[in-house]
């Protein structure tokens, strides 16, 4: 297959998609994203697009907006509960070290 047999076919599934623009090198940058985000590390997404250098191979570590979600939903469960179990009448570990008037802590 030809480069320019491949921009055909791109113009062409690009246009039943949707995306009149789409490119070959929009493929690339997807399949990179894609084992990414199956937990592949970095040098082996560098050695499948053939770069030579690891820096160029990092623009494809963007964080996407679902990854984003899923990262803070990890750790809003936990977060919670620790400041639930932390009691108003504890002290933070500031306030064991330092003289700080205590306060009512309401937690939402």
């Amino acid at each position: 297959m030809t480069g320019k047999n491949i921009w055909r076919l791109c113009k062409l599934y690009g246009r039943m998609i949707g995306y009149p623009m789409l490119k070959p090198h929009d493929l690339r940058h997807g399949v990179a994203m894609e084992v990414l985000e199956q937990r592949h590390d970095l040098e082996q997404v560098r050695a499948l697009l053939g770069h030579a250098r690891i820096d160029t191979t990092q623009i494809y570590t963007m964080i996407r907006p679902a990854q984003l979600k899923q990262a803070v939903s990890f750790y809003e469960a936990p977060a919670k509960q620790m400041l639930e179990s932390v009691g108003s009448n504890r002290k933070s570990m500031f306030e064991e070290h330092f003289d700080v008037p205590q306060t009512q802590c309401v937690i939402p």
